[in-house]
């Protein structure tokens, strides 16, 4: 993950190469969150309990310090942040798929 305080066109190459963007200020208009979208980047701006240092090494997400190479995780969805390890969950809707074969079978495209 990139985090900033505020993105700036100088960030484009690492914002290419991140997972997804975190910053403390700005909006849905912003340019972290212009770019992120075009680059298919998860981008979450405004976060106002992000706290960065001054020496780069690290920032606060509340209250809880984090450092380079800590685990971060963002739900763009939702406009979630989460430190710490996340399992990823990939749910296949069981009921949903069977309905969605009953349709392509009775189309006879089965």
């Amino acid at each position: 993950m990139l985090v900033r305080h505020e993105a700036a066109t100088s960030d484009f190459e690492s914002m290419r190469l991140a997972a997804g963007v975190l910053t403390a200020v700005g909006a849905k208009t912003s340019h972290a969150a212009v770019v992120a979208r075009e680059l298919g980047r998860v981008c979450l701006v405004g976060c106002g309990t992000l706290v960065l240092g001054d020496d780069a090494t690290g920032c606060r997400l509340g209250e809880r310090r984090l450092r380079a190479g800590d685990h971060l995780a963002l739900d763009g969805n939702r406009g979630l942040v989460f430190a710490g390890p996340r399992e990823i969950v990939r749910d296949a809707p069981a009921a949903t798929l069977a309905r969605v074969r009953a349709w392509r079978e009775a189309a006879g495209l089965g």
